[in-house]
């Protein structure tokens, strides 16, 4: 039976990936398709990235959880301030920039918290 943990992190990694999916899906126009599956693809890349770490080292669940975590909460930030409560005309620009901001700088910080969390509860060995 798997563990609760490594369900909860499937769970993150597959509501990323249905968000974005279900962004592309509600705001598509064939005109311009390439450029936004092109960007689905791009934004989904964080989990991606988690989802083959749980698989390839299923030791570090902690690590793959943080990141998909991390990136999960930006996503829907960037969701909530684009669609349900834009504050200003250029609110879509986060649509271009949060898979870069999850890629670099929030996955990889969710991945250190996450890595940090599974070393504290690691058995210590005198």
């Amino acid at each position: 039976m798997k563990s609760p943990l490594s369900i909860a992190n499937f769970l993150i990694i597959l509501s990323g990936i249905g968000l974005h999916t279900y962004t592309l899906l509600s705001t598509f126009n064939p005109e311009y398709a390439y450029f936004s599956i092109g960007l689905m693809l791009v934004s989904i890349l964080p989990y991606c990235i988690c989802l083959l770490l749980s698989l390839i080292k299923p030791a570090f669940y902690w690590v793959s959880f943080g990141g998909a975590l991390a990136a999960l909460v930006i996503d829907g930030l960037t969701y909530h301030s684009v669609f349900i409560s834009p504050q200003s005309s250029t609110a879509a620009l986060g649509l271009l920039f949060a898979p870069l901001w999850n890629i670099f700088l929030f996955m990889p910080i969710g991945m250190v918290l996450g890595y940090g969390i599974e070393r504290s509860r690691a058995p210590r060995h005198l």
